[in-house]
């Protein structure tokens, strides 16, 4: 990622664009929820960020944030979510990820 003023500006890593069921039905039991993260946002808002292993290896973080009158699901890459915690400040967070992603092996595949 390259920031400028705190901002994200361009991202290096693309992000899958996701439907709103990610998996089709058939490789839903295929795909594996590796594990959780809280994630502050904003005082008193920190929505569970869960880690899913897709059954093609890739990882995938997913986040349900409440968007006008109910919640939508909103995926992102582990490169993404790093960068969130690195920038806010938030090294609990970072290394809660790090720890999720070493466990699963995939650590070395993600930016610093």
């Amino acid at each position: 990622m390259s920031f400028t003023c705190g901002r994200i500006r361009t991202a290096t890593e693309p992000v899958p664009r996701v439907p709103e069921h990610p998996v089709a039905p058939e490789l839903a039991a295929r795909v594996r929820r590796l594990g959780r993260v809280r994630v502050p946002i904003a005082l008193g808002l920190a929505p569970w960020a869960t880690l899913y292993e897709l059954p093609d290896r890739r990882v995938l973080w997913c986040l349900r944030l409440w968007e006008g009158s109910g919640t939508v699901r909103r995926c992102l890459s582990s490169a993404t979510l790093l960068a969130y915690a690195r920038t806010s400040g938030l090294r609990e967070l970072e290394h809660e990820i790090t720890r999720l992603l070493e466990r699963r092996g995939a650590v070395a595949h993600v930016e610093a």
